[in-house]
């Protein structure tokens, strides 16, 4: 049994059905969207003195080349590695370590967290 052929109408909607396509810059991530905040617990100045690491609370739907990305942007400097994990309050939290020739404790003197 074959279904007869009948004619196929395209679709002439009468509005948009989300806004994403109206507003499509409203759901992108800037620089500045993704790093929300440095942490200042003891545990990441910790990471700071020996590890030459800082700790950002970042957006939820960062990636790890998004957030090595904006932090070049926003800091002038290069990140050497990126490790994320997701906090049990639902935040996402980004270790970010710096390159042999960028110091974690001067930057962090230099954006006020010290």
């Amino acid at each position: 049994f074959y279904r007869p052929h009948t004619l196929r109408l395209r679709r002439a909607p009468k509005y948009e059905r989300n806004t994403r396509s109206i507003n499509p810059v409203k759901g992108q991530l800037d620089k500045y969207s993704i790093l929300i905040h440095p942490l200042s617990t003891e545990k990441a100045m910790g990471k700071m003195e020996n590890e030459n690491t800082l700790v950002y609370i970042v957006s939820q739907r960062a990636t790890k080349p998004q957030i090595r990305e904006a932090f070049r942007e926003v800091h002038k400097v290069e990140p050497r590695k990126v490790n994320t994990l997701l906090r049990t309050d639902g935040k996402k939290k980004a270790y970010i370590r710096l390159g042999p020739d960028a110091e974690a404790l001067t930057l962090a003197n230099k954006i006020g967290l010290i």
